[in-house]
């Protein structure tokens, strides 16, 4: 029903807006979370004013902003802005980093990347099975390592191993090792205007 309201909002507002800005309602609302990006700062701090009168339209208000632009925040009142940032010296302190969904955000550095919780389970399926779900790779940056132990999951159910029998696997071990590594990985969160090419072949396992 949220997102309806704020759908029809944009729909209601047409002649007041111009179109880049409702698209950027329209599309770039996930759930409670406004992802948008702008070329630079000047359109940045233009996009805030406008999006934040473009919601008000409807009643809704925009705010816990965060930007990996000082100028911007500059810009925003520190009442709206987020937690982390509110009594932030923005000309000497570096900016924190930010969850969006589910994705942690280096917004000092504008790369994205994970921060792991690492936790003790039984050597068992089901102990490896909630470690495996517990790295959360939404944007499948992590899918290749993420495989490794997802393969040696399949390969347990082939045994017809019990949920919580005890599995005594090196490669298990040796991934749980590598798994605290991922938050040593920091992925740029703008690709353009780099230009990517894709290569994949067919296998039985993934």
């Amino acid at each position: 029903m949220c997102t309806f309201a704020l759908q029809q909002t944009a729909r209601d507002s047409q002649d007041k807006f111009v179109p880049e800005i409702i698209e950027k309602l329209t599309d770039n609302v996930y759930v409670d979370d406004c992802l948008a990006s702008e070329l630079n700062e000047e359109k940045a701090v233009s996009t805030v004013k406008e999006l934040t009168s473009l919601c008000s339209e409807g009643s809704f208000r925009l705010t816990k902003w965060i930007s990996n632009s000082s100028t911007v925040m500059k810009s925003i009142p520190p009442q709206e802005r987020a937690k982390d940032v509110k009594d932030l010296n923005l000309d000497c302190e570096d900016l924190p980093s930010e969850r969006a969904l589910g994705v942690y955000w280096f917004v000092q550095s504008h790369t994205l990347g994970f921060t792991i919780k690492s936790k003790l389970k039984p050597d068992t399926k089901r102990g490896i099975l909630s470690v495996v779900s517990s790295v959360y790779d939404p944007l499948g940056l992590m899918a290749l390592f993420i495989l490794i132990s997802k393969q040696l999951l399949q390969n347990l159910h082939h045994e017809q191993k019990d949920w919580d029998e005890d599995v005594d696997s090196k490669t298990h071990k040796i991934w749980l090792k590598d798994l605290t590594l991922l938050e040593d990985i920091h992925i740029p969160r703008c690709y353009k205007p780099m230009e990517f090419h894709l290569f994949v072949d067919a296998s039985n396992v993934g």
